[in-house]
């Protein structure tokens, strides 16, 4: 049966920026504030992922979800947009009882054990769709050549990984995110790897059929 890898796996993160990056040097007041808002919760939340409540990773989870969207347009924000879409980040971390470095700690570790990730996808909601797993199935395809060797790669050759990762997620409706957490489950249940290997292989033989028939 085919391996299904996330980035992490691979030895590179792309899933998303982290916190920290969105909020840069535009929005240093919104990191005070929410730095401030948050110290109380920093005292009696652990900080280390591992040790995390289930209903802790949940809330995590939520609001990935939310902060996803708003990570994926950053990098071509004006400085009022950055601004203003650090004070949302800031407004989902502070509504489901997370600090900043919770959430970088989470989504890091997640990169790097996979054995946490697995976790994590765990307790995502099964909210995938066939055709979800189909596009995850044909992206990864694409994709694994890409990162089988970024381990040992210069800088500038994952910088050029990276930005073909992100085509090729973008080519199949895709965000990292979605697809690293579909990779992280596929890893953690045989169930489920089967029935993105059963839904890739009709996909392939409809293509196979189509092709035939022209």
């Amino acid at each position: 049966m085919r391996t299904w890898r996330t980035f992490a796996a691979a030895g590179v993160s792309v899933a998303a920026l982290s916190i920290a990056a969105c909020a840069g040097t535009t929005s240093t007041a919104s990191n005070t504030t929410a730095s401030t808002s948050t110290a109380s919760a920093t005292q009696t939340q652990p900080t280390d992922p591992a040790s995390m409540t289930d209903e802790q990773l949940r809330s995590y989870v939520v609001a990935r979800d939310a902060i996803t969207p708003l990570q994926e347009s950053f990098a071509t924000q004006t400085p009022e947009q950055r601004t203003q879409t650090t004070a949302q980040i800031t407004q989902i971390l502070q509504s489901h009882g997370l600090t900043p470095q919770q959430y970088n700690a989470i989504s890091n570790h997640a990169a790097q054990d996979t054995t946490f990730g697995a976790r994590l996808a765990a307790l995502t909601p099964d909210t995938f769709a066939d055709a979800n797993l189909r596009a995850f199935a044909q992206a990864s395809v694409e994709i694994d050549p890409i990162t089988r060797d970024l381990g040992t790669a210069t800088p500038e050759q994952q910088a050029q990984a990276t930005t073909q990762i992100r085509e090729i997620l973008e080519r199949n409706n895709l965000d990292s995110t979605t697809y690293n957490a579909i990779a992280a489950r596929a890893q953690a249940e045989p169930a489920f790897a089967q029935r993105i290997q059963t839904i890739y292989r009709e996909a392939q033989a409809q293509d196979d059929s189509n092709g035939s028939g022209e």
